[in-house]
Protein backbone atom coordinates (compact mmCIF):
# COMPACT_ATOMS: atom_id res chain seq x y z
CA UNK A 1 0.00 0.00 0.00
CA UNK A 2 2.96 2.41 0.60
CA UNK A 3 4.12 2.02 -2.68
CA UNK A 4 0.88 3.21 -4.23
CA UNK A 5 1.13 6.01 -1.40
CA UNK A 6 4.01 7.30 -3.69
CA UNK A 7 1.97 6.91 -6.46
CA UNK A 8 0.17 9.68 -4.83
CA UNK A 9 -3.30 7.62 -4.60
CA UNK A 10 -4.55 4.76 -2.00
CA UNK A 11 -4.97 0.93 -3.91
CA UNK A 12 -8.50 -0.19 -4.22
CA UNK A 13 -8.51 -4.41 -2.79
CA UNK A 14 -8.84 -5.14 -6.21
CA UNK A 15 -5.73 -3.80 -7.28
CA UNK A 16 -3.90 -4.89 -4.08
CA UNK A 17 -5.68 -8.26 -4.83
CA UNK A 18 -3.69 -8.49 -8.15
CA UNK A 19 -0.36 -6.75 -6.94
CA UNK A 20 -0.41 -10.03 -4.31
CA UNK A 21 -2.02 -12.74 -6.26
CA UNK A 22 -4.22 -13.56 -3.86
CA UNK A 23 -8.06 -13.16 -3.57
CA UNK A 24 -10.11 -10.36 -2.71
CA UNK A 25 -11.41 -12.41 0.59
CA UNK A 26 -8.06 -13.06 1.64
CA UNK A 27 -7.28 -9.27 1.30
CA UNK A 28 -10.36 -8.07 2.80
CA UNK A 29 -9.31 -10.16 5.74
CA UNK A 30 -5.57 -9.22 5.84
CA UNK A 31 -7.14 -5.45 5.88
CA UNK A 32 -9.63 -5.79 8.57
CA UNK A 33 -6.52 -7.37 10.51
CA UNK A 34 -4.23 -4.74 9.44
CA UNK A 35 -7.05 -2.19 10.61
CA UNK A 36 -7.58 -4.07 13.88
CA UNK A 37 -3.78 -3.74 14.69
CA UNK A 38 -3.95 0.27 13.92
CA UNK A 39 -1.98 -0.15 10.42
CA UNK A 40 -4.71 1.32 8.34
CA UNK A 41 -8.33 2.89 8.16
CA UNK A 42 -10.72 0.50 6.49
CA UNK A 43 -14.37 0.06 5.89
CA UNK A 44 -16.11 -1.52 3.18
CA UNK A 45 -16.05 -0.62 0.20
CA UNK A 46 -13.83 2.45 0.38
CA UNK A 47 -10.24 2.17 -0.59
CA UNK A 48 -8.15 1.57 2.41
CA UNK A 49 -5.54 3.96 3.79
CA UNK A 50 -3.02 4.22 5.99
CA UNK A 51 -2.61 5.49 8.89
CA UNK A 52 0.12 7.16 9.73
CA UNK A 53 1.80 4.09 11.67
CA UNK A 54 0.96 1.98 8.88
CA UNK A 55 2.57 4.41 6.29
CA UNK A 56 6.14 4.08 8.03
CA UNK A 57 6.32 0.96 8.16
CA UNK A 58 5.28 0.14 4.83
CA UNK A 59 7.61 2.97 3.46
CA UNK A 60 10.21 1.60 5.48
CA UNK A 61 10.01 -2.27 4.00
CA UNK A 62 9.52 -0.76 0.67
CA UNK A 63 12.84 1.44 0.80
CA UNK A 64 14.59 -1.67 1.99
CA UNK A 65 12.97 -3.74 -1.09
CA UNK A 66 14.00 -1.46 -3.60
CA UNK A 67 17.54 -1.12 -1.76
CA UNK A 68 18.24 -5.17 -2.33
CA UNK A 69 16.88 -5.15 -5.67
CA UNK A 70 19.80 -2.59 -6.81
CA UNK A 71 22.60 -4.15 -4.54
CA UNK A 72 21.66 -7.96 -6.27
CA UNK A 73 21.21 -5.85 -9.62
CA UNK A 74 24.57 -3.97 -9.67
CA UNK A 75 26.79 -5.87 -7.58
CA UNK A 76 25.75 -9.49 -8.45
CA UNK A 77 24.55 -8.76 -11.96
CA UNK A 78 20.98 -10.18 -11.56
CA UNK A 79 18.02 -9.09 -13.64
CA UNK A 80 15.40 -7.11 -12.22
CA UNK A 81 12.58 -9.96 -12.77
CA UNK A 82 15.06 -12.18 -10.49
CA UNK A 83 16.22 -9.37 -8.30
CA UNK A 84 12.65 -8.27 -7.39
CA UNK A 85 11.77 -11.73 -6.76
CA UNK A 86 14.85 -12.03 -4.05
CA UNK A 87 13.89 -8.77 -3.13
CA UNK A 88 10.67 -9.97 -1.50
CA UNK A 89 12.65 -12.47 -0.19
CA UNK A 90 15.17 -10.78 1.70
CA UNK A 91 13.46 -7.61 2.54
CA UNK A 92 11.56 -8.37 5.93
CA UNK A 93 14.97 -9.56 7.23
CA UNK A 94 17.10 -6.42 6.52
CA UNK A 95 18.12 -4.02 9.72
CA UNK A 96 17.74 -0.16 9.40
CA UNK A 97 21.67 -0.17 9.68
CA UNK A 98 22.23 -2.88 6.71
CA UNK A 99 19.53 -1.02 4.77
CA UNK A 100 21.62 2.23 5.31
CA UNK A 101 25.13 0.80 4.56
CA UNK A 102 23.43 -0.62 1.12
CA UNK A 103 22.36 2.86 0.13
CA UNK A 104 25.83 4.28 1.01
CA UNK A 105 26.98 2.17 -1.97
CA UNK A 106 24.38 2.66 -4.85
CA UNK A 107 23.50 6.16 -3.82
CA UNK A 108 20.47 7.58 -2.60
CA UNK A 109 17.58 6.50 -5.89
CA UNK A 110 14.96 5.06 -3.66
CA UNK A 111 12.00 6.47 -1.55
CA UNK A 112 12.07 7.41 1.66
CA UNK A 113 9.48 8.71 4.39
CA UNK A 114 10.53 12.67 3.65
CA UNK A 115 10.00 11.82 -0.05
CA UNK A 116 6.57 10.74 0.23
CA UNK A 117 5.35 13.04 3.14
CA UNK A 118 6.44 16.01 1.03
CA UNK A 119 4.97 15.35 -1.92
CA UNK A 120 8.02 14.10 -3.75
CA UNK A 121 6.76 11.07 -5.76
CA UNK A 122 4.21 11.02 -8.64
CA UNK A 123 2.58 8.21 -10.85
CA UNK A 124 4.29 9.13 -14.24
CA UNK A 125 1.01 9.28 -15.94
CA UNK A 126 0.59 12.24 -13.87
CA UNK A 127 3.73 13.97 -15.50
CA UNK A 128 3.40 16.78 -18.36
CA UNK A 129 5.25 17.39 -21.53
CA UNK A 130 8.86 18.76 -20.12
CA UNK A 131 9.09 16.98 -16.73
CA UNK A 132 12.95 15.21 -15.74
CA UNK A 133 12.44 12.80 -13.63
CA UNK A 134 14.03 9.49 -12.14
CA UNK A 135 12.54 6.34 -11.83
CA UNK A 136 11.91 5.62 -8.36
CA UNK A 137 9.81 1.78 -8.55
CA UNK A 138 6.99 0.01 -10.68
CA UNK A 139 3.85 -1.10 -8.28
CA UNK A 140 3.76 -4.30 -10.32
CA UNK A 141 3.98 -8.10 -10.18
CA UNK A 142 4.30 -9.23 -13.69
CA UNK A 143 7.38 -10.92 -14.81
CA UNK A 144 6.27 -9.74 -18.14
CA UNK A 145 5.63 -6.33 -17.59
CA UNK A 146 8.89 -5.81 -15.78
CA UNK A 147 10.79 -7.40 -18.61
CA UNK A 148 9.28 -5.41 -21.01
CA UNK A 149 10.10 -2.31 -18.93
CA UNK A 150 13.85 -3.36 -18.42
CA UNK A 151 14.19 -3.93 -22.47
CA UNK A 152 12.86 -0.47 -22.99
CA UNK A 153 15.55 0.77 -20.32
CA UNK A 154 12.61 1.69 -17.93
CA UNK A 155 13.72 0.65 -14.88
CA UNK A 156 14.73 2.44 -11.08
CA UNK A 157 17.52 4.92 -11.26
CA UNK A 158 17.05 5.85 -15.03
CA UNK A 159 16.52 9.49 -15.40
CA UNK A 160 13.75 9.88 -18.22
CA UNK A 161 12.50 13.24 -19.65
CA UNK A 162 8.58 13.34 -20.38
CA UNK A 163 8.16 14.37 -23.89
CA UNK A 164 4.76 14.66 -24.87
CA UNK A 165 1.70 12.24 -24.74
CA UNK A 166 0.21 11.25 -27.97
CA UNK A 167 -3.04 12.58 -29.25
CA UNK A 168 -4.44 8.91 -30.38
CA UNK A 169 -3.40 6.65 -27.66
CA UNK A 170 -2.90 9.05 -24.87
CA UNK A 171 0.08 6.94 -24.21
CA UNK A 172 3.36 8.74 -22.84
CA UNK A 173 6.00 9.47 -24.95
CA UNK A 174 9.43 9.76 -22.74
CA UNK A 175 12.72 10.29 -23.68
CA UNK A 176 15.67 7.72 -22.02
CA UNK A 177 19.42 8.79 -22.94
CA UNK A 178 17.69 10.41 -26.72
CA UNK A 179 15.75 7.23 -27.22
CA UNK A 180 11.91 8.07 -27.43
CA UNK A 181 10.22 5.19 -25.57
CA UNK A 182 6.02 5.06 -26.06
CA UNK A 183 4.38 3.93 -22.09
CA UNK A 184 0.71 3.25 -22.57
CA UNK A 185 -1.20 5.41 -19.63
CA UNK A 186 -1.99 2.56 -17.57
CA UNK A 187 1.45 1.47 -16.82
CA UNK A 188 2.65 4.80 -16.75
CA UNK A 189 0.28 5.00 -13.48
CA UNK A 190 2.33 2.78 -11.73
CA UNK A 191 5.42 3.81 -12.58
CA UNK A 192 6.61 6.32 -9.51
CA UNK A 193 9.02 9.09 -10.35
CA UNK A 194 10.64 12.04 -8.48
CA UNK A 195 11.78 15.24 -9.90
CA UNK A 196 15.16 14.57 -11.27
CA UNK A 197 16.44 17.79 -8.98
CA UNK A 198 15.20 16.45 -5.74
CA UNK A 199 17.15 13.05 -6.54
CA UNK A 200 21.01 12.60 -5.16
CA UNK A 201 23.06 11.76 -8.17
Amino acid sequence: MAEFEALGRPASTTELAKVLAASPSTVTTALRRLSDQGYLNYAPYQRPTLTEQGRRLGLRVSRKHRLVELMLIELLGMDWVEAHREAHSLEHAVSDNFATRIEEVVGKRVVDESDVFQGRTKALSSCEPGDETVVVSVTHESPDLLRELETSGIVPGVALRVEKRSVLSGALIVDIEGVKVPVDNAVAARITVRALEVAAP
